[in-house]
């Protein structure tokens, strides 16, 4: 795919996704056809291998990159502008976007985005989204949207935070999860299932005694 093609996409799904969040206000569940779709990558990602492992890797664009993208960087990655592999551990910096197919752990910097597979340790910062595919445990923090399809454990700073499952704290203008234990801070808070808080001037949990308060929510 052509790197134009893929920045333009997840581009536009940064804004649809920002925009969805602030007039749904009330997350929905997600829908089995979606939970399908985390379960089908999921699968598909454990069973992709790398051809190989090489300590340092450098990427132009995803077409011209040193290994290429069927390899594991195991120190560090420079993209140029985007670069795309199977797993990247150790530290990650690209000028516009980092792509990691399978595993990330360590520390990611991106002017654009960050999309992951799945992270069991990672730092990442990026100036508008950060995406993960599946389950994600660290740090997330964008100028607009971190975006979580699996379990999300740590730290989510953003405008717009999403999480399907949440353990740890959303920080953000809008923060949205399905189910969850701990903290929600912004201004719209929304939860399905909370065992926690949430601070921000419009608190909603679902399925709990008081479905909504300003200020202040809480269940356990």
């Amino acid at each position: 795919m052509f790197m134009s093609t893929r920045v333009g996409i997840f581009v536009v799904a940064a804004a649809t996704a920002c925009v969805s969040l602030a007039q749904e206000v009330v997350s929905q569940p997600i829908s089995e056809a979606a939970a399908g779709v985390v379960e089908s990558r999921k699968l598909s990602l454990a069973k992709s291998e790398a051809v190989g492992a090489q300590a340092c890797a450098f990427a132009f664009i995803p077409m011209l990159e040193t290994p290429d993208a069927t390899w594991d960087v195991t120190a560090f990655r420079f993209n140029l502008l985007i670069g795309s592999h199977h797993s990247v551990r150790g530290f990650d910096l690209g000028l516009l976007a980092n792509i990691t197919e399978y595993e990330f752990s360590g520390l990611v910097l991106a002017g654009l985005f960050n999309d992951f597979g799945m992270s069991d340790g990672a730092f990442a910062v990026a100036g508008v989204f950060n995406h993960a595919s599946w389950n994600y445990k660290g740090l997330q923090l964008a100028g607009a949207l971190n975006d979580s399809e699996g379990a999300f454990t740590g730290l989510q700073v953003a405008l717009c935070n999403y999480a399907p499952r949440l353990t740890g704290l959303q920080v953000g203008a809008v923060n949205v999860i399905e189910r969850g234990r701990g903290v929600q801070i912004g201004v719209v808070n929304t939860s399905d299932v909370l065992y926690g808080a949430q601070i921000g001037v419009i608190n909603i949990i679902t399925h709990s005694s008081v479905p909504f308060l300003p200020i202040f929510n809480c269940a356990f």
